[in-house]
This record gives structure tokens, C-alpha cells and sequence, in this order.
């Protein structure tokens, strides 16, 4: 039992010394805490008072700088992808609707045109080779000198021929409408 008591002993008296000095801390704080609170208020610094009027007669020319953006900017531009020709108007012009702004160079287009047209007369020749070879073979199928399939045949080569001019020549038209629209 003895040793028990000194290890109480010892326990005992170690939270004795932190209570004192945990006493003592707070005590210390507590006291400057006080200490601070007690300082002496600043003394009031005189200063000098005008009197101000108002001067109805007093203007202020006001400047600002900044920068100055339209309200409303539109992007523009052709249906067809190429070269501007000619710029009608500069930056900060005035235009309505219907104004031309600017003007796109067609000479690829009307050389597009050119070929196109082209070949609408090279299919066109080709289909007239084609109907004529068409009513020889019916001749000949007449006679009996060919045969039913090689006269089909001959007639599917014209109706191809003359599909191949109207796609020929709807190409050349496609080109013009282009090259019309303003």
C-alpha cells in the first residue's frame, strides 16, 4: 500500500502545481487586460472651419475618356466565296437597306459558266449522235439484223445522252443564278 500512496502523492502534487500555475496565468492576463482598458482617451486636435456656398452661376466642364462602339454591328457577307472587286463604303458611313456595300469579282463565275455551257453542247452533240444511232438500229431490228438487247441498249445510251445535257445544262443555270444574285 505504500507505494500506491507515494505514486498518489506524486499524482497529487503535479496537479497541484498546474492548478497554481494555471491560476497564476490567468491571474496575469487578467490584470493586463485590466491595465489596457484603463489608458487615457487621445486629446482632440483643433482644426480650422470655412463656410461653403453655393454658386448657382458655377458650371464644370466635364470630360470622359473612353471608347465609342456602334449599338449594333452586323456581319456581312456573300453566299459564294471569293475576291471583293470594289468597297462602296468606308467605316462610320450611313447606309439603308438596299445599298450596295460591295462587289465581289466574277470572273471565276462567268468562267465557270463558260464551261458549263460547254459541256451542255458536248452532251447535246453526243445525244443527237445518240438518236441517230437509235433510229439506225431500229432499222436494223426491222430487218432482224440485231437483236432486241443490243437495240435496248442503244436506246438506254440516247436517254443517258440527254440526261447528261440537262444535268449540263442545269449546272450552266445554277452558275447564272449565282451570278445574277445581287
Amino acid at each position: 500500500m505504500s507505494l500506491y500512496k507515494r505514486r498518489l502523492g506524486a499524482g497529487a502534487a503535479v496537479s497541484l502545481a498546474a492548478l497554481l500555475v494555471a491560476i497564476l496565468v490567468f491571474g496575469v492576463t487578467a490584470l493586463r487586460a485590466e491595465a489596457n482598458l484603463v489608458a487615457a482617451a487621445p486629446t482632440p486636435i483643433s482644426v480650422s472651419v470655412i463656410t461653403a456656398s453655393h454658386d448657382p452661376q458655377a458650371s464644370i466642364a466635364e470630360f470622359f475618356p473612353g471608347l465609342i462602339a456602334a449599338r449594333r454591328q452586323s456581319a456581312l457577307g456573300f453566299e459564294r466565296a471569293g475576291r471583293i472587286d470594289r468597297v462602296f463604303v468606308d467605316v462610320g458611313d450611313r447606309v439603308v437597306a438596299g445599298d450596295v456595300l460591295a462587289r465581289l469579282d466574277v470572273r471565276a463565275v462567268q468562267a465557270q459558266i463558260a464551261a458549263a455551257e460547254a459541256q451542255t453542247a458536248e452532251a447535246a452533240a453526243q445525244t443527237a449522235l445518240a438518236s441517230e444511232t437509235e433510229s439506225r438500229q431500229a432499222q436494223l431490228l426491222e430487218r432482224g439484223h440485231i437483236s432486241q438487247q443490243r437495240f435496248d441498249e442503244v436506246r438506254t445510251s440516247t436517254r443517258a445522252a440527254l440526261a447528261r445535257q440537262n444535268a449540263a445544262a442545269a449546272a450552266a443555270d445554277a452558275l447564272r443564278v449565282q451570278l445574277a444574285c445581287p
